[in-house]
């Protein structure tokens, strides 16, 4: 039978932590795209939005974070390479307007 030894408190995450990890999970997405040879190029606008995302959802941690990246650049990017063929060394561009994220 499973029992609890301890209880580990954690601190809640601040809006700056949110940021970091926003960013850190978009350089992970830049990671993977180069080891296929491509790239992406998110403007300031696309690490705000997604930010603000995060802070509404901070209650849950940094697990959402992963989500919202997935949703909207990931999946996004997926989704043009699948329907277009690109050149090698290929940088997507992300870009937001009117709260919604666009990939070139």
């Amino acid at each position: 039978m499973n029992r609890i030894d301890k209880i580990v408190y954690f601190n809640n995450l601040t809006d700056d932590n949110l940021k970091s990890i926003v960013k850190l999970e978009v350089k992970k997405l830049d990671d993977r795209l180069h080891d296929l040879h491509y790239g992406i190029k998110c403007d300031e606008n696309v690490i705000s939005y997604l930010h603000q995302k995060a802070i509404s959802q901070k209650d849950f941690g940094a697990r959402p974070i992963i989500r919202l990246v997935q949703d909207n650049i990931e999946d996004k990017i997926t989704d043009l390479m699948l329907e277009n063929e690109y050149k090698d060394n290929y940088v997507f561009n992300a870009t937001c307007c009117d709260g919604k994220i666009s990939i070139t």
